[in-house]
């Protein structure tokens, strides 16, 4: 996946809750992707901001399509609680 087939699918399904290669501070309930050196890494963050999960890549493809995954899977579990009332 390249970067600009991640923005249309952000925008397209309405995700929230992602921090694209630190484009601000790492919040809380959110999934993050970041360049360290010449990898990168995918996690979430709990609900106190700590990582979680952390996976490391050596192609930003495989890492943009991780952090995909676990987007959409955020968003699902954040719109049942929504709708729960949660």
């Amino acid at each position: 996946m390249e970067k600009d087939e991640l923005n249309k699918i952000i925008q397209d399904e309405g995700l929230t809750n992602f921090n694209l290669f630190e484009k601000h501070s790492v919040k809380e309930n959110e999934v993050v992707i970041k360049k360290e050196n010449k990898s990168w890494e995918v996690f979430s963050t709990s609900e106190k901001g700590s990582a979680e999960g952390i996976k490391v890549f050596q192609n930003e493809s495989e890492a943009l399509d991780n952090f995909t995954e676990r987007l959409r899977a955020k968003n699902k579990v954040l719109e049942y609680f929504r709708k729960k009332g949660l």
